[in-house]
C-alpha cells in the first residue's frame, strides 16, 4: 500500500510537471516577424532614425535601451516592462525573479502567465517593488493630458513610462499588451514604443492620438479602459 502511494505520489509530480512544461512550452514566444501598418515606422528605418534625432523629449531612451529586454512568454509584457523600468531604476530584477512574496500576493506568476495584467495590477506589482507609481486610466483623462505627461516624463531622466493599449487601434491584432515608451517627436505627433514582443514587432513611433485611441479601450477583465503608468524612483522604506 505504501509502495503504491509513492508510485501515485510520484506519478501525480509526474503529470503536473509535464503539464507545466506543456504551457511553458505553448506560451514561449515563437518568431512571427508581422509587417507594420502605414501609419507606424520601425526604429531601425531611415525615417525611424530620423525620427529620434529630431525628437523633442527622448531623456529616457538610453536607460531604457539598455536595459530593455523582449518578454519571456507571450502573456509577459507586463512583468518585461516592469523589469526594463526597475532595472533602469537601479533595481537587479528578472522577469521571474519580479514575482517575489510581495508581488506574488497582488498576482503569482503563473496567473500571469496564464492571463496577463490589468493596469492596476501592474501598478501594484511595481509599488509592491518599492517604486512611486502614478496610473491613469485613459477614460477619466483626454489625449491633451496624455500629452503633457508624455512631455514632461520623456524630458526628465529617473521617471518613466508604460503605456496599455489595444492594438487593434494600431492597425494590428487585436489583443492588449504593455510596453514601455521612451521618445516623443512633436512635429509629427509620435511616441517611440519600445515592444515587449520583439518576435512580432520592431519599437515602432506611433501616432499619438492612435496609441490614445488604443488606450481608450475596454480591457476584459478590469472592464474599464486601458491607460498609462508613471514610475519614478523608489517609495522611502518604513
Amino acid at each position: 500500500m505504501k509502495k503504491w502511494i509513492k508510485w501515485a505520489g510520484i506519478s501525480s509530480l509526474v503529470i503536473v510537471g509535464a503539464f507545466v512544461a506543456l504551457i511553458a512550452f505553448s506560451l514561449t514566444p515563437k518568431e512571427d516577424r508581422r509587417p507594420l501598418p502605414t501609419l507606424l515606422v520601425a526604429v531601425d528605418t531611415i525615417e525611424g532614425q530620423q525620427l529620434l534625432k529630431d525628437a523633442e523629449a527622448y531623456a529616457d531612451y538610453e536607460a531604457l535601451a539598455t536595459n530593455f529586454e523582449p518578454q519571456q512568454l507571450t502573456s509577459f509584457c507586463g512583468a518585461a516592462s516592469s523589469t526594463i523600468v526597475l532595472n533602469a531604476l537601479g533595481q537587479d530584477v528578472s522577469q521571474t525573479s519580479l514575482f517575489d512574496d510581495k508581488a506574488s500576493e497582488v498576482r503569482p506568476i503563473w496567473r500571469v502567465a496564464l492571463q496577463g495584467m490589468t493596469l492596476q495590477i501592474l501598478a501594484d506589482i511595481l509599488k509592491s517593488q518599492g517604486a512611486k507609481v502614478s496610473a491613469i486610466h485613459a477614460h477619466s483623462s483626454s489625449i491633451e493630458a496624455f500629452r503633457k505627461s508624455v512631455v514632461r516624463n520623456l524630458s526628465d531622466q529617473g521617471d518613466y513610462m508604460l503605456v496599455n493599449y489595444q492594438r487593434e487601434a494600431l492597425g494590428q491584432e487585436s489583443v492588449g499588451h504593455i510596453s514601455p515608451i521612451a521618445a516623443y517627436d512633436s512635429e509629427t505627433d509620435r511616441a517611440l514604443i519600445l515592444d515587449t514582443a520583439a518576435y512580432k514587432y520592431p519599437h515602432t513611433w506611433v501616432p499619438l492620438d492612435q496609441l490614445f485611441d488604443g488606450m481608450t479601450r475596454i480591457d476584459g477583465e478590469s472592464e474599464i479602459s486601458r491607460g498609462w503608468i508613471e514610475v519614478s524612483g523608489q517609495r522611502p522604506s518604513v
